[in-house]
C-alpha cells in the first residue's frame, strides 16, 4: 500500500505474510532461483553502507562489501532481498537512502531479514536477541527488530 508521498507502507503483519511466503532455503539458493546476482563491490568500502540493491530494466543485483563475515553477509543479503520483496515497484523511482522515510524502510527490511533468519528455529525458551546476533545481525539491529516482533 502506498502513502501520498509514494512510499510503500508496510506493517509488521504484512512483513510476516511476505516472509512466510519465502521458501525456507539458503539465501544464496533463493537469490540464484530469483535470478538476483550477488556482486562483491570494492567501492562500497569507501561508503558507510555494507550492501545495496539495484534494480534496472528487469535486472536486480545485490552489492556487498568483500571480506565480510559470512553470517553478517547473509543477514545483509536477506535485508536487501527484503527491500526487493517489500518495497520494489518497477514503476516507482525512489531513492530510499536519500528519503526522510529511509529509517522506516530499513526497519522493515531488518524485520524481514530477521524473520527469515529465524525460520526453522525453535525460538521459545531462547534468547531471541542472542540468536539473531549469532546469525550475523548487529546487536543494535537485533534489539530493535526484537522489539518490533513482540
Amino acid at each position: 500500500m502506498r502513502s501520498r508521498r509514494g512510499v510503500i507502507e508496510v506493517n509488521t503483519a504484512q512483513i510476516r505474510e511476505v516472509a512466510d511466503g519465502v521458501p525456507d532455503v539458503c539465501i544464496y539458493e533463493l537469490l540464484y532461483n530469483e535470478n538476483i546476482e550477488v556482486i562483491e563491490d570494492q567501492c562500497l568500502s569507501k561508503r558507510k553502507c555494507d550492501s545495496a540493491i539495484l534494480a534496472s530494466d528487469g535486472t536486480v543485483g545485490i552489492f556487498v562489501k568483500p571480506d565480510l563475515p559470512e553470517e553478517y553477509r547473509q543477514f545483509l543479503l536477506w535485508h536487501e532481498y527484503g527491500h526487493f520483496k517489500l518495497h520494489y515497484d518497477e514503476n516507482m523511482h525512489f531513492n530510499f537512502y536519500l528519503s526522510r522515510f529511509s529509517w522506516k524502510t530499513e526497519r522493515e527490511a531488518n524485520t524481514f531479514a530477521a524473520l527469515n533468519l529465524l525460520k526453522g528455529e525453535d525460538i521459545y525458551d531462547q534468547n531471541v536477541i542472542a540468536l539473531l546476533i549469532s546469525k550475523g545481525v548487529p546487536e543494535r539491529i537485533a534489539v530493535k527488530t526484537y522489539e518490533s516482533l513482540i
